[in-house]
């Protein structure tokens, strides 16, 4: 008895004997299964100059199993037959083995919602070409296996030949929540297509690691009203535009409306402003979502105020949970036109100065100048600037209307603001020494 295989195609056998009389050898032939569970596919064989295998299916039957039956007659029989020798011929299959020393990727460290890159080296060492072949990179995680790219190579992998397998992807969602930091394996496996046997079926899977860290960095806002970072108390125009941008270096961007909430205040408490009513798109607030890795999202928000005091809470939270500090801001509408906390600085000033006020108002004004003057009313200066309701800061490089610097002295400087109607002025001193 002999078993032969493991074969991708078989061929033929034949034997060599001696037979006198009344004597004979008989060959079976077993086709050996993947289960390794025999079955009779030829039985009493005597053509021992050729036996065609070439039907057998290998892939059912991957191994066979030849049986000589000597037999003799044992009462007319005087000599025993003799087995000589076989010649048994098939095809040795393909064997495919991936590297697993050559995997490599970009880093062995990263943050959640990097894109990471593989690569490995994969060879042929079997006994003929493999026509045909599939590799696949995957995951195993909580839910299972995580395919991430499954390729069909059509292109012949010569015998004792190489090739190279790539793999890219994004590694949102693949760490396990409850682990700032986890160990992810990565698996290789390439295989034939079709129904082809390899020579050893248990090595053709690779494994890598990298270690994938969670974001810990809170996301960040910034505020501004009609484009001016406000404090606590300042006026705001009774329509102004507020924008908020939401800043992360988060990998995992946001693209939900629900990661920026805007409130506004109503009664003792605060009320969200919603991005749809009704199934219908809010006027008053939208929010677009950037492709930068920083500005993950802005929300431009046109309230309608109303004259007196309005709160306003914004409220912020990254892809993996992390929250940004909740922002309250305190503004005040007041429809007339007043100048508020005039001052400038440096006073004594040398060279420079910055002219700053608060204005109040329904409306950004369509017009502001500064005068400076002498004390004797000589008019030296005039600057033609734009001014917002809120906080103003005006610069001043301490040159009169032909370009000269002003003498030392004490000088008279005033506002004049016309919007909605209205006019304000407003005058104070400001002294230069050099």
């Amino acid at each position: 008895s002999q078993t032969y295989g493991i074969a991708d195609k078989w061929k033929e056998f034949s034997w060599e004997q001696t037979l006198s009389a009344n004597n004979a050898i008989k060959f079976d032939v077993l086709g050996i299964n993947k289960d390794n569970v025999p079955t009779l596919l030829f039985s009493n064989l005597t053509n021992n100059t050729f036996i065609n295998l070439d039907t057998i299916n290998s892939y059912t039957y991957p191994y066979l199993t030849l049986n000589a039956n000597l037999s003799i007659d044992t009462l007319a029989g005087l000599l025993s037959p003799v087995f000589t020798s076989s010649n048994f011929k098939y095809y040795p299959p393909v064997e495919l083995v991936p590297d697993n020393y050559s995997m490599t990727g970009n880093d062995t460290v990263v943050q959640e919602g990097d894109s990471v890159s593989f690569s490995i080296k994969y060879y042929n060492v079997g006994f003929i070409d493999a026509q045909s072949h599939y590799n696949k990179w995957y995951i195993k995680n909580q839910s299972g296996q995580l395919i991430l790219k499954q390729d069909t190579i059509t292109t012949p992998l010569k015998i004792d030949s190489s090739a190279v397998s790539r793999v890219k992807f994004s590694t949102s969602g693949l760490r396990n929540a409850k682990l700032l930091s986890d160990t992810i394996n990565l698996y290789f496996e390439t295989n034939l297509t079709g129904n082809r046997n390899e020579l050893f079926p248990f090595n053709n899977t690779a494994v890598g690691k990298f270690i994938l860290q969670g974001d810990t960095t809170s996301p960040v806002m910034d505020i501004t009203y009609d484009g001016v970072k406000i404090i606590n108390g300042d006026f705001v125009q009774a329509n102004p535009t507020i924008v908020l941008k939401f800043l992360d270096d988060s990998r995992m961007v946001i693209h939900d409306t629900s990661n920026v909430r805007v409130y506004t205040s109503k009664n003792s408490g605060f009320v969200y402003v919603p991005y749809y009513l009704n199934g219908i798109k809010n006027p008053e607030i939208d929010i677009v979502f950037p492709d930068n890795k920083f500005l993950q999202a802005t929300v431009t928000y046109k309230p309608a105020l109303s004259t007196g005091e309005h709160k306003f809470r914004y409220v912020a939270v990254d892809v993996t949970g992390n929250f940004a500090d909740s922002v309250i801001d305190n503004v005040i509408v007041d429809n007339n036109l007043n100048i508020t906390e005039m001052a400038n600085y440096p006073n004594p000033m040398k060279t420079e100065t910055s002219f700053m006020f608060k204005l109040s108002g329904e409306l950004n004004p369509t017009s502001c100048k500064v005068k400076i003057y002498t004390v004797a009313g000589r008019l030296i200066k005039e600057i033609d600037t734009p001014a917002i309701v809120g906080y103003n800061n005006i610069s001043w490089d301490g040159r009169d209307n032909d370009g000269d610097y002003i003498a030392n002295g004490t000088y008279l400087y005033k506002f004049i603001i016309q919007g909605n109607s209205q006019v304000e002025t407003s005058i104070q001193k400001l002294a230069v020494l050099r």
